[in-house]
């Protein structure tokens, strides 16, 4: 086994459907999670640049940060790591904000074009007179 470190540089290889993270010196460390090692390999074949660094060591495990160093102009419009919000068109949310937001709308549904003409603080005052 060889020692591996935070903040090492590590690269790609890219064969057929798999993408591979080597060491610099060429030691296989492993593969991409499937649907990145999918979206990446695309882009890696369409011309993208890319370089990674390992974010984290625990046992067996190796985590790494991968950051877009160049662009293919024919993929400008292409996002490497789309957010998951863009992805689904939705936001994320905890269920306590989502049922608070939810009984806010059926509130406002409620009162939806109605004056209280009691509520209106118009600045005059029949006992200033």
């Amino acid at each position: 086994m060889f020692r591996l470190s935070t903040s090492e540089q590590v690269v790609f290889s890219r064969e057929k459907k798999s993408v591979t993270v080597l060491t610099l010196d060429g030691q296989l460390l492993g593969q991409l999670e499937p649907k990145l090692r999918s979206r990446l390999g695309r882009l890696l074949d369409g011309g993208n640049k890319y370089v990674a660094v390992v974010a984290l060591v625990d046992g067996d495990e190796v985590s790494v940060i991968i950051k877009e160093t160049f662009k293919h102009r024919n993929l400008q419009n292409v996002s490497s790591f789309p957010s998951l919000a863009l992805e689904d068109n939705r936001v994320l949310t905890n269920e306590t904000v989502a049922q608070f937001m939810r009984e806010e709308a059926e509130d406002d549904d409620e009162d939806e074009n109605v004056i209280d003409e009691e509520e209106i603080d118009t600045g005059w005052s029949a006992y200033d007179e």
